[in-house]
Parts: structure tokens; C-alpha cells; sequence
């Protein structure tokens, strides 16, 4: 059997998951291709299709609703995976928005999984996890993870929860977060403490950011994963003028 893994992921809790399953999958004999939807290429032939993302405002980020719509194709008599990462699973929508979108193109959805991950956006009245709590969410991550996909191969996976009703609103509350983190995005700002790495340039999944007059400026197509500020070597990117403590999943993993 062919499974192919398709996700997005900012700063590489959902990539993490993506890999653990992978790693499942291969070590039981299947073939397993996994790559992020910011890779190019189309998507062909597959028995299996894992589809993941992290939870921004509720629901997937506009733009993996956006790749489900536009670049997974229509089928008959083909399976598929929803999971998300989220740091709670109060309005954690998005396995419920995906699994909506991929049933309709013709995939039987047979399971949809949240896993809990550590916080990476700190903005506003969300603050840093504590070190040990977030090394012990990712330790029962990769329990639930591994529970998750033998479930699979066993066939004795909870049935997925699959709705109509209310996607739209979820879906347009993504529209709404990814309009808003266009305008959220002109406050971030390279500080003094930049060296030009072109880090951020690079590995910016909106291509929101370049160099300009050997200068770093933030464009109006951020999605708001931040990215830029948990990657940069020098923890030199700002938000609304104060720089925050970097997520770094390595630590935890």
C-alpha cells in the first residue's frame, strides 16, 4: 500500500507528526512518501492520503483549506487521514473542515485525530508552556501517535467525525484570521541584532519577506505561523517591538 503525507506546518510540531507516522508505517512494510504542501509537484497516485495541519484561529490555515479545495484530486474508493496539532482541542476545527472537504471529493475518511503539541505563539494573553510540561506533552504525543496508526493498520481506529453543518462558519473565521495576519504581519521587524542570514527570506512559506536596501521588510501576505521569529538564528525578529522566547521542538523531542 502507498501513503502519501501531506502537510503544512510552521515551526514543526505538525512535521514532527507527519515523520512519526511515516516512521510507523514504513518500519510495518508500506511506502510512505511525506512532504509539505509548500513543496511543488501534484499530487498522484496513493492508496492512502494523510492530510495534517496546526490549528490557527479554530480551523486549518486558509491556505492548507485552500490546497484541499484546489489540489487533492477527486477519487473513488480511496482512504484518507485528517489529523491536526493544536495545543488544546477546544475549536480545534480543522480535522473536521478537512475530513468535510476530502468526503466530498470521493475519499472515505477513516479516522480524524487532534494531537496535543506544545504552544508556539506567545501573542497577546498566550504565554510560553513550562519546559518540563511541554516535554511531556510531546512524550504523549508520541504515544497517542503511535496508538493512532497501528488503530489504522488494525482496523480498530474510533470512526471519524465527519459534519456539515457549521463548516462554513469555521471556514470563513480561517478567512478572516488569514485576512487579518496580512496587516498583523507589518509589525514584525528585524532588529539590530540581524545579520542578514536570509533565513527568514528563505523559509517564509508566503515568500512575505525580503531584503531590501540591505534591510529585512515584512510584506502584507503573512499567515502569521512564525516561523520567521522561532528559526532565526539570532533571535533577532520582533513582534509590536519586543522579541520572544524561541520554540525550539528539539528541545522537547
Amino acid at each position: 500500500m502507498k501513503v502519501l503525507i501531506k502537510y503544512f506546518s510552521g515551526t514543526g510540531n505538525t512535521k514532527l507528526v507527519s515523520e512519526l507516522i511515516r516512521d510507523i508505517l514504513v518500519n510495518r512494510d508500506f511506502v510512505v512518501e511525506v512532504s509539505s504542501i509548500e513543496e511543488t509537484g501534484t499530487i498522484e497516485s496513493f492508496d492512502l492520503l494523510v492530510i495534517g495541519g496546526p490549528i490557527y484561529a479554530g480551523n486549518f490555515p486558509e491556505r492548507l483549506i485552500r490546497y484541499i479545495i484546489r489540489n487533492v484530486p477527486r477519487v473513488e474508493d480511496k482512504r484518507a487521514i485528517v489529523f491536526s496539532t493544536s495545543t488544546g482541542l477546544i475549536n480545534a476545527h480543522g480535522v473536521l473542515s478537512a475530513s468535510s472537504k476530502l468526503h466530498k471529493k470521493g475519499f472515505n475518511v477513516v479516522s480524524n485525530k487532534c494531537f496535543i503539541m506544545p504552544r508556539n505563539y506567545y501573542f497577546g494573553h498566550y504565554f510560553p508552556m513550562d519546559d518540563d510540561y511541554c516535554k511531556k506533552l510531546i512524550l504523549d504525543m508520541k504515544s497517542q501517535v503511535g496508538e493512532f496508526v497501528e488503530s489504522i493498520i488494525q482496523g480498530s481506529h474510533t470512526p471519524p467525525v465527519i459534519v456539515e453543518k457549521g463548516i462554513l462558519s469555521k471556514d470563513l473565521l480561517a478567512e478572516l484570521f488569514s485576512v487579518m495576519a496580512r496587516f498583523m504581519g507589518k509589525s514584525y521587524k528585524a532588529n539590530e541584532d540581524y545579520t542578514l542570514c536570509m533565513k527568514c527570506v528563505k523559509n517564509c512559506p508566503q515568500r512575505n519577506i525580503a531584503k531590501k536596501n540591505e534591510k529585512i521588510v515584512f510584506g502584507f501576505d503573512c499567515m502569521m505561523c512564525t516561523r520567521c521569529i522561532h528559526s532565526c538564528p539570532a533571535n533577532a525578529i520582533e513582534y509590536s517591538g519586543k522579541t520572544y522566547k524561541q520554540y525550539r521542538l528539539r528541545n522537547y523531542s
